[in-house]
């Protein structure tokens, strides 16, 4: 069985095949796993999206003709994830600052990833020792000092 996932143009291009899907018939609790066997080379005009086709084992569940919600994962990475508030961006790229010696404010350059709900991830640029300023950046320019004030680490986890 198969199953054909629409999907936003965005995400279709970071998909390969082999990629693990779990499918959920709606109005079901149980999930089955699939694969992606084939993924569509063509985007909808109208609405920018693609298929990504999901091939699943026999189960008499499935229904042939339903609908179900799918979770794909497709490679993973561990990468910190901050405040879009915290990443600026110019004519140079995306970068961040931090507080070093002194209290003085640093620039780093970044290289970003997924931007979500729940933050930007960064993928390089960083060490992962850094006191990242998360508000204000837009304020500040390099060499300028500042009174940092730490943040508490359940506010991060919005």
């Amino acid at each position: 069985m198969e199953i054909r996932a629409q999907l936003a143009e965005q995400d279709l291009v970071r998909l390969k095949l082999g990629d693990t899907a779990q499918v959920t018939p709606i109005g079901g609790r149980t999930s089955f796993t699939g694969t992606i066997w084939q993924i569509s080379p063509i985007i909808d005009a109208q609405t920018r999206q693609g298929t990504a086709r999901i091939q699943l084992a026999y189960n008499p569940a499935l229904r042939p003709g339903g609908f179900a919600s799918t979770t794909i994962t497709s490679g993973r990475v561990s990468a910190p994830r901050l405040p879009e508030s915290a990443v600026q961006s110019d004519e140079k790229g995306s970068f961040v600052y931090s507080v070093g010696k002194d209290n003085k404010v640093v620039r780093h350059d970044v290289k970003v990833g997924d931007i979500s709900d729940t933050g930007i991830v960064i993928l390089s640029g960083l060490r992962g020792d850094e006191k990242i300023v998360l508000s204000a950046g837009a304020f500040l320019n390099p060499g300028d000092k500042v009174t940092p004030e730490l943040a508490k680490p359940d506010a991060l986890a919005r």
